[in-house]
């Protein structure tokens, strides 16, 4: 991952509970990033990021506002196309 953000920075982070695995509930969250005009920068689990290591080196709020898994996380870092790149919605494209 190289390079500092520019413009307006949004973290989110998700707590979830018994139920939907942490791949399910990241893969809904990517669907709805996609809709939105968002383009994924980088995505890992666990293994590929790097384990602890990566989820000490994150910029996140502390414990115990956030506690991050180092054994079994998805991480994504996805950035919002400018609005003239953005593709018009169905709805509004007309034929040519």
């Amino acid at each position: 991952m190289s390079g500092s953000p520019e413009g307006r920075v949004t973290r989110i982070a998700y707590k979830t509970g018994p139920g939907p695995s942490v791949v399910e509930v990241s893969r809904n969250f990517e669907t709805q990033l996609k809709k939105t005009g968002f383009e994924r920068l980088h995505v890992c689990n666990t293994d590929e990021c790097g384990g602890i290591p990566f989820t000490e080196a994150l910029d996140v709020p502390p414990t115990p506002a956030m506690w991050v898994d180092g054994f079994d996380y998805r991480y994504i870092r996805a950035s919002r196309r400018p609005v003239a790149a953005r593709p018009m919605p169905r709805a509004h494209q007309h034929e040519q």
